[in-house]
């Protein structure tokens, strides 16, 4: 094999992620349910809610996708989430709502989300500012405290 056939080598990128909580709180089971499914698994589980979830917003922050291919993007994962979204309310026996309702309200068809000027003042402008999970707000100080430098994942 001569210097022509060789692949120019791709950059990696190291991202170390660390999480600890107390086991009797929502993020301690989740953390309990991850640790049983054994490192694979949890890895697997991570990585596929963090494409549905961030991918399609990692690129167009990016900025190097076509319009269309964001917009293919976006349609899949949030098809990936709707899927998700059916497959709790198979496990649980949960009825599908009859009309979609967004920001708490029943709409007869799909209406666009506000534009950050539509909606209210006190509201973040980015994802990434208030988090709603378990029913409480996760924070950007929170989110840095878990992203450290801890070596240990």
């Amino acid at each position: 094999m001569n210097d022509n056939d060789k692949l120019p080598r791709k950059k990696s990128i190291d991202f170390k992620l660390r999480f600890q909580s107390l086991e009797d709180t929502p993020e301690g089971v989740v953390l309990s349910y991850l640790n049983d499914k054994g490192a694979r698994e949890s890895k697997d589980l991570i990585w596929q809610f963090l494409r549905m979830y961030v991918l399609p917003l990692a690129y167009k922050e990016k900025g190097n996708l076509s319009d269309e291919k964001l917009r293919v993007m976006a349609l899949e994962a949030c098809n990936a989430l709707e899927n998700y979204a059916s497959y709790i309310r198979q496990v649980f026996f949960l009825e599908r709502p009859i009309q979609p309702i967004i920001n708490g309200q029943n709409y007869a068809q799909a209406q666009p989300l506000p534009t950050p000027q539509q909606s209210q003042p006190e509201q973040s402008q980015s994802p990434h500012k208030g988090l709603q999970l378990g029913g409480g707000a996760v924070k950007v100080k929170d989110i840095e405290a878990v992203f450290g430098e801890d070596e240990d994942m």
